[in-house]
């Protein structure tokens, strides 16, 4: 008699395209407008095109790839009005998570968030932009949290992936991450003053900063260094 065993998934090699290909666009070796031949990306993981093409559309469904006229793939560009209804989203989402933070005497987490900007110091001296915007975005995430607003943080990670694409441009240089440290050291200020006017000033003022050196890096055309495939030791 056959023994009562729980079934095994064996992960697809189209989901495991899939979570290779995505980690490599929002990590900026695949930088936005890139483009995504099915080809290399079959050889660079080791892989037949079917899986490939799958995992594509996948990421086309997510909006972090789209298709191109005559065929292909190229990684998502956000357009200026798309991050302008970004930020425009992110201020109005994040305003109200500092000033419930700042205006709840109750309201803890400031040791979580002192450790998240040493975590961005650190990445700053190791040259890691990827490590340094994971940090980013869990210290406003956690604020929100913090403060009690569960379904914003949610909506805030459901953002996750468009923010990051706007943000490893706008922290591209050295000198940004700075800056952003500074900017992100004014908003715990406020919030352990638990003053929420200051609290919200500081929020604007950041993303406002972030918003134009993000501007200032399209006007020039940079962007994330790295754009080399993503590689796989899987066959």
């Amino acid at each position: 008699m056959t023994a009562h065993l729980p079934r095994l998934e064996q992960t697809s090699l189209a989901k495991r395209a899939y979570d290779e290909l995505k980690d490599a666009v929002l990590s900026g070796r695949l930088a936005p407008g890139r483009p995504l031949a099915e080809v290399e990306l079959g050889q660079a993981l080791g892989i037949s095109r079917t899986p490939v093409r799958e995992a594509l559309a996948r990421l086309r469904s997510d909006g972090l790839v789209v298709a191109v006229p005559g065929g292909g793939n190229v990684v998502h560009k956000p357009s200026e009005s798309e991050d302008r209804e970004l930020f425009l989203v992110r201020e109005a989402l994040e305003q109200l998570a500092v000033k419930e933070w700042a205006a709840n005497p109750n309201t803890s987490g400031l040791p979580e968030l002192k450790r998240l900007i040493d975590e961005q110091r650190k990445a700053q001296r190791a040259g890691s932009a990827e490590q340094f915007l994971d940090a980013d975005e869990r210290f406003h995430i956690a604020i929100s949290r913090q403060a009690g607003l569960t379904q914003t943080a949610d909506i805030l990670v459901s953002l996750r992936e468009r923010m990051r694409l706007a943000g490893l441009g706008a922290i591209a240089q050295s000198e940004r991450q700075s800056r952003v440290l500074d900017e992100h050291i004014a908003i715990l200020g406020a919030l352990e003053a638990r003053d929420p006017v200051r609290a919200v000033s500081a929020l604007r003022s950041h993303l406002e900063a972030t918003r134009l050196a993000l501007e200032a890096q399209r006007r020039s055309g940079g962007g994330p260094a790295n754009t080399s495939a993503p590689t796989s030791h899987d066959e």
